[in-house]
């Protein structure tokens, strides 16, 4: 009887695992979150408006490409219909760059977008303080993989299998650029998984 509830127990767990995996492989080709697009534009914004070395070039534009009263309300619509999954964040977060070029030819958006895109990857390093959710879903989602793993493997033996499976799901280059979230990197699975 004892024999047949353990094995129960980690076919439920098993299946439990399995559930979570998926969701994470399938949350990678959603969009990013509203909340986080909106915190990635707001940071965007103040930052080409008041840090910016070209900040008065960049307002100039501004006033000159959209309508003075509602020129902000504009730019942030066309952002937030951007269509950007959680995967190009993963796989933009290194590449960044807080050089933003501006001249006479430039358009708004060549500027503003590569300045959006780079916050909405910082948001998965970063966080945001803006935020309730400190972190995207997708994050969460591999944050709560790695507690399972170190909650459901008591030898190593059943962390490689656990490993192993996560692993046939999720390719390795997602799992290494996983590491710039330092939850995610200091976690005590993470050193097992495949770099």
């Amino acid at each position: 009887m004892e024999a047949t509830n353990e094995t129960l127990e980690v076919e439920f767990n098993f299946k439990i695992y399995d559930g979570m995996i998926k969701s994470f492989v399938h949350t990678l080709d959603n969009q990013v979150e509203l909340e986080f697009r909106k915190a990635a534009f707001e940071n965007a914004w103040q930052y080409l408006t008041k840090d910016y070395s070209n900040k008065d070039m960049f307002i100039e534009k501004v006033l000159e490409k959209l309508h003075p009263e509602t020129g902000k309300k504009d730019l942030r619509e066309i952002c937030l219909n951007f269509e950007i999954t959680n995967r190009e964040c993963f796989n933009s977060y290194d590449l960044g760059t807080e050089i933003y070029k501006i001249g006479e030819k430039t358009e708004i958006l060549d500027t503003f977008e590569p300045c959006f895109r780079n916050n909405l990857s910082f948001c998965y390093s970063r966080g945001s303080k803006q935020l309730e959710v400190r972190y995207p879903v997708s994050i969460r989602n591999f944050i709560d993989i790695l507690n399972f793993i170190e909650e459901h493997s008591k030898g190593t033996r059943n962390k490689n299998k656990l490993i192993n499976y996560l692993v046939f799901y999720i390719e390795p280059r997602i799992i290494k650029k996983l590491s710039f979230n330092d939850e995610i990197k200091n976690h005590p699975v993470f050193p097992y998984l495949p770099s």
